[in-house]
């Protein structure tokens, strides 16, 4: 493959899109406007309720790759955007650091994961007495939506600063030892 586009391009870094760098902001406009098009009253043509659901959903998949390759990728707005005092911040967002700590865990995010898709299908089922309970339900589990990438986002920026990763900002690797006089004889 890289005959084909040359031999720079498997070495080229990553570049992060615009859409990806504010996907974020559109995902939670993507989940307002679907509270929004829930609550109000809407009359659509026959078969148009069925488009706009989709439409909705593929900006939902397109935003999240787009956010995906923006987080694989430098982007300068984010280094521009860079807090000057990064640790005073990470002590004011410490419930976003520990909420995206706490839903990193595989069996938290399968619960939640679990809530979430059952509080989406609780209207559709609920009858008629519980519908408005299951909408407000419903309407929760967006906002914990939004905030769950808000967190994210937060930590992304101050990984280095989290106060839940460690003293390596989330590596891993523990710092080798200083070497002693005698490890340089070997």
């Amino acid at each position: 493959m890289a005959q084909i586009f040359g031999d720079d391009w498997a070495h080229e870094p990553a570049q992060a899109s615009r859409w990806g760098h504010s996907g974020p902001r559109i995902f939670a406009g993507v989940l307002g406007t679907m509270a929004l098009l829930a609550v109000l009253p809407v009359s659509y043509p026959p078969g148009g309720k069925t488009l706009v659901s989709l439409a909705v959903i593929a900006l939902m998949v397109v935003t999240l790759v787009e956010m995906r390759k923006h987080d694989r990728a430098l982007c300068e707005r984010c280094v521009a955007d860079f807090p000057l005092n990064p640790a005073l911040e990470a002590e004011t967002y410490r419930r976003r650091l520990a909420t995206a700590h706490l839903l990193a865990e595989r069996r938290t995010a399968t619960w939640y994961l679990v809530v979430i898709l059952v509080a989406c299908l609780l209207p559709l089922v609920a009858p008629p007495p519980l519908r408005a309970p299951a909408m407000l339900l419903w309407l929760a589990s967006l906002a914990s939506l939004v905030y769950l990438m808000q967190s994210g986002v937060t930590h992304r920026r101050l990984q280095p600063w989290c106060p839940h990763c460690g003293p390596q900002g989330g590596s891993d690797q523990v710092e080798a030892p200083e070497p002693t006089p005698l490890d340089s004889m070997s």
